[in-house]
């Protein structure tokens, strides 16, 4: 609110957007979906400026992969990508790869899906990137937490082991998540 009187008091858009973006933030923790894309919709449409219209972009396509929406999230994950290609602007374009690659996982394709964001995850650890790391960890935990109950390839598989195996993994990434928000 503080963020969105001083923009409007100051005519300061960038502050307008993070005002929104900020808001959008506190109801996607809150769980709530729709009026986070409300609050994100408003930044992008008031923001003159391409790079701040992105960022709440790339917070409705976390809001849409964590509520498991991958047909909402796909458009605004490929247009972060594509502008991160153009721009050079890594920080949004791996992050919606990231998303994007757990929006498609099924069973047939997890393993080199969960590969591939263990491996993003393990460049943002190593980058000291803990805002990424923290809130892409609890997506991973949260898929693991959700795949536990399909195995991967069912035919070379035990369905028990993978089970036990995404469950520790889920377990995993919840108290690493925990253990760097502490930090």
């Amino acid at each position: 609110e503080r963020l969105l009187k001083f923009g409007h008091l100051h005519n300061n858009v960038r502050s307008q957007v993070l005002g929104h973006s900020c808001k959008g933030w506190s109801y996607l923790i809150g769980g709530d979906l729709p009026a986070a894309k409300a609050c994100f919709e408003k930044a992008v449409q008031i923001s003159a400026d391409p790079w701040y219209a992105r960022f709440p972009k790339l917070a409705l396509g976390y809001g849409f992969t964590a509520s498991g929406d991958a047909d909402s999230a796909e458009p605004l994950l490929q247009e972060l990508i594509e502008f991160s290609v153009t721009h050079g602007a890594e920080f949004l374009g791996t992050t919606a790869r990231f998303f994007q690659e757990l929006c498609h996982i099924t069973p047939a394709n997890a393993t080199e899906k969960l590969h591939f964001c263990e491996q993003q995850l393990e460049d943002w650890r190593q980058n000291n990137s803990w805002l990424r790391y923290v809130i892409c960890g609890h997506l991973m935990a949260r898929t693991f937490f959700r795949l536990s109950n399909q195995a991967p390839e069912p035919s070379t598989t035990d369905q028990a082991d993978w089970c036990e195996y995404a469950m520790g993994k889920a377990e995993n990434w919840y108290t690493i998540c925990i253990d760097k928000t502490r930090d």
